[in-house]
């Protein structure tokens, strides 16, 4: 099974797949000074929660926007799951071309967004992923990521706007 780790600046996602098919999830606050230890316990308990054993994971894929936390969990992979993770980047092999100047600057999530809809959807195609920050990605007709936009996320738009207005309060989007 593959265990794949997105690691995002509001959260961390664990998900369980068994031949491209999500089996399970499991959603846990970023924290930005974790040990391996605690990525560790983190996936063993998600894993537990999942009623998998970390010998059922066969594969680790790590796609991360919080540097200080990818060689984390990098090594919790190595060390308790017995796998080399595979970090997702502009320098691994993709089935789009990534297409700016300056492909390391490119947040491993828009990849992934980039990949996932040009592989079900086809080009040219936009990707709109609503998270901490909304971003809007393009792929043309050929595979080629051509780039996009990053602005404020729902909930970070609306804390930055309450904080800002005097006569407004914070809203809880659901």
């Amino acid at each position: 099974m593959l265990l794949a780790i997105d690691i995002g600046n509001t959260n961390i996602v664990l998900g369980v797949f068994d031949h491209g098919r999500l089996i399970d999830h499991f959603r846990a606050a970023t924290r930005l000074h974790l040990t391996v230890d605690e990525g560790r316990l983190l996936i063993g308990s998600a894993l537990r929660k999942m009623h998998l054993a970390e010998k059922d994971v066969t594969h680790v894929v790590v796609g991360s926007v919080v540097p200080m936390l990818t060689s984390i969990f990098e090594s919790t992979a190595q060390a308790g799951l017995e796998c080399r993770a595979l970090v997702v980047s502009h320098r691994i092999k993709l089935p789009i071309t990534i297409g700016i100047d300056q492909p390391e600057q490119l947040g491993a999530d828009r990849i992934a967004n980039a990949v996932a809809g040009y592989r079900k959807f086809g080009g040219p195609v936009i990707i709109v992923d609503f998270g901490t920050a909304t971003t809007f990605d393009v792929v043309d007709d050929r595979g080629t990521y051509l780039g996009g936009v990053i602005t404020a996320g729902p909930e970070t738009a609306m804390a930055e706007l309450a904080r800002k207005a005097a006569r407004l309060f914070e809203v809880r989007l659901a």
